[in-house]
């Protein structure tokens, strides 16, 4: 006898991922939600990988059911939390993208961020917020906050 109710809770992530998909892909200017995906994944790559384990644990489950897998894709946990100053974490999220965009990675940021802000309780989005740098923080966390 199948679950109906884990069957309804996977077609609501999708639900879930397509709207966020879509509302980047929007705000962006991008071409499709292949691009939006590329910029949310590699966002969501390098905010995990900047983040204590046990931080970066609690924040994936806010995550809708669909984008955990994406946050968890190839997570190697050793070594982690990376430090990474302003430029390094923009760097990290340029080389995540996985298609060819031409796009302000900062600006791309900060609206993922601002996704975030949108979609998560603020308890963690202002618990993640206070993890990363100063100047991480008040560049790229608090424009989204605005």
């Amino acid at each position: 006898m199948r679950n109906k109710n884990h069957i309804a809770a996977f077609e609501h992530s999708l639900e879930q991922g397509n709207h966020w998909l879509g509302e980047l892909e929007e705000r962006l200017q991008l071409n499709n939600r292949e691009e939006a995906y590329s910029v949310l994944r590699a966002v969501l790559h390098t905010l995990r990988d900047r983040l204590p384990l046990d931080s970066a644990v609690a924040f994936a489950a806010q995550l809708p059911l669909i984008l955990k897998g994406t946050y968890y894709d190839g997570w190697l946990p050793a070594g982690k939390p990376l430090k990474m100053h302003e430029e390094a974490f923009l760097d990290s999220i340029e080389k995540h993208i996985t298609i060819g965009l031409t796009l302000d990675i900062h600006d791309a940021t900060i609206e993922v961020f601002r996704l975030l802000a949108e979609n998560l309780s603020h308890g963690t989005v202002d618990k993640v917020s206070h993890l990363l740098p100063k100047r991480l923080r008040e560049d790229l966390f608090a424009p989204a906050l605005r």
